[in-house]
């Protein structure tokens, strides 16, 4: 588990140069709370970042899969 956060941690440090993101950390820390909200943002953010990976990479593996086996290249 460290391992993995040792790879995370630099990632979402360099994410948080993104604008959207960039803007609403800067609106969290306006608010009441301003660590539990740029925490949940950093975790929303980085949660929807990792969904839609994993379903790209999903959607292109059946693609190739389906080049490879459907027309048969190879």
């Amino acid at each position: 588990m460290l391992q993995l956060w040792a790879v995370l941690i630099p990632i979402l440090l360099t994410d948080i140069v993104n604008p959207v993101l960039f803007a609403f950390m800067v609106y969290a820390v306006g608010t009441d709370r301003p660590v539990s909200n740029s925490i949940a943002a950093l975790l929303g953010h980085t949660a929807a970042y990792l969904t839609f990976g994993l379903v790209g990479i999903a959607l292109v593996a059946d693609a190739i899969s389906y080049i490879v086996t459907g027309v048969g290249l190879f």
